[in-house]
């Protein structure tokens, strides 16, 4: 916990600083760790998509070419990209899923963000 500890915070607030404060809990970007929770959340996004979605077929992954794998997700450094067919299904399919990592995983969703 040395590391999370280690830097005192200051905020700007109206033209002036807040006074300083030290993190207690979390990680910070730069922390060796910080790559790690996400990676972690990720497995599980990745499981319930694969082994639940996919598999059941209710969630059909693109091709890319005739008879090539099938692409339903890619995990990028800090975002992801989720691939369905263009059906209300599929969409709702997808909704199911994000619901459900949303839930488990305690964010937010916000599904108006364009």
């Amino acid at each position: 916990m040395f590391c999370v500890q280690a830097s005192n915070i200051t905020m700007p607030w109206n033209g002036s600083r807040l006074p300083g404060f030290t993190p207690t809990r979390g990680l910070r970007q730069g922390d060796p760790m910080y790559p790690y929770p996400f990676v972690l959340c990720m497995e599980k996004l990745a499981c319930l998509i694969g082994r639940k979605k996919v598999q059941d077929k209710s969630w059909k992954p693109i091709h890319v070419s005739k008879g090539g794998a099938g692409i339903s997700h890619l995990f990028l450094a800090d975002g992801i990209l989720l691939f369905v067919k263009a059906k209300n299904f599929q969409v709702r399919s997808m909704q199911s899923v994000l619901n459900v990592f949303y839930k488990d995983s305690r964010l937010q969703v916000n599904y108006d963000k364009s």
